[in-house]
């Protein structure tokens, strides 16, 4: 029994940061981003680019937080894990909605459904990312983008946006800036 508690807290451990790299991505909270992988560990995230995670986490800052990509959402479905000791296996199937700004252009949008596939290792007590693929299995674009927020259906909500003026950080008192 105790074993099966062990492992049901691993894996609620390992489900909480594959969640939590949804959150802080699209707030575009790059402390809480840091805290999901080891600071050794390893991204591959295909043309945006592959390598030690702190390539992908300057990719971000530089692209999405005052770059060409505006707005960008993240929802993961399945979770499909293997533990073995200190060290677990998953897929994850995701959505990714970007919207692409180029400079001269009309806003485009880019949606990737796929899954991560993610290596942990738990270190000193704690899972982390040790190394993440990015598998795109569907992709759709369109030339002009879809996504408003300035729909008239919109008007009066409190809307979603990168950084810490996202309406959640003063609604709530336990979801803190800096951490998942």
């Amino acid at each position: 029994m105790e074993q099966q508690l062990s492992e049901l807290l691993d894996r609620q451990a390992i489900t909480d940061v594959i969640y939590g790299y949804c959150l802080a991505v699209d707030r575009l909270d790059f402390k809480a981003m840091t805290e999901l992988y080891h600071p050794d560990g390893f991204d591959d995230h295909g043309h945006f680019g592959e390598g030690p995670v702190k390539n992908f986490f300057s990719f971000v800052e530089k692209n999405v937080a005052g770059g060409s990509i505006g707005r960008v959402h993240h929802a993961v479905t399945n979770i499909v894990l293997k533990l073995d000791g200190d060290y677990a296996e998953s897929q994850s199937w995701f959505f990714g909605f970007h919207v692409i700004e180029e400079e001269g252009k009309e806003p485009w949008d880019y949606v990737i459904i796929g899954r991560f596939l993610d290596k942990f290792e738990k270190r000193n007590g704690q899972w982390k990312i040790f190394h993440r693929r990015v598998v795109p299995d569907m992709t759709y674009r369109t030339e002009r983008s879809t996504m408003r927020l300035d729909d008239p259906l919109a008007a009066g909500f409190h809307l979603g946006q990168g950084g810490q003026k996202d309406p959640s950080y003063n609604f709530f008192k336990l979801f803190k800036w800096g951490s998942v």
